[in-house]
């Protein structure tokens, strides 16, 4: 229940900082006790960084879906001369 919660208050800050939906996040988490209760406390975001183990379209559909959004900002950016 925890994790879940954290996750959802991530992916709403995540969600306002961009138009673009994101193709792919990982969120790492350390579990711990503290004080004989457990703590959750994140550890990192990361785009793109998750294994692909077993799932074999797994690498054509994320690389597919993060250059759509590379071609999206950069056509969104102005151009410089």
């Amino acid at each position: 229940e925890g994790a879940e919660r954290v996750v959802g208050r991530w992916l709403e800050i995540l969600q306002r900082m961009s138009l673009m939906p994101m193709p792919s996040i990982r969120i790492d988490f350390l579990v711990s006790m503290n004080c004989g209760a457990p703590s959750l406390t994140t550890l990192e975001l990361t785009e793109a960084g998750f294994s692909f183990l077993e799932w074999n379209e797994g690498p054509d559909l994320v690389f597919e879906a993060l250059a759509e959004a590379c071609e999206v900002v950069a056509a969104r950016r102005p151009h410089v001369s």
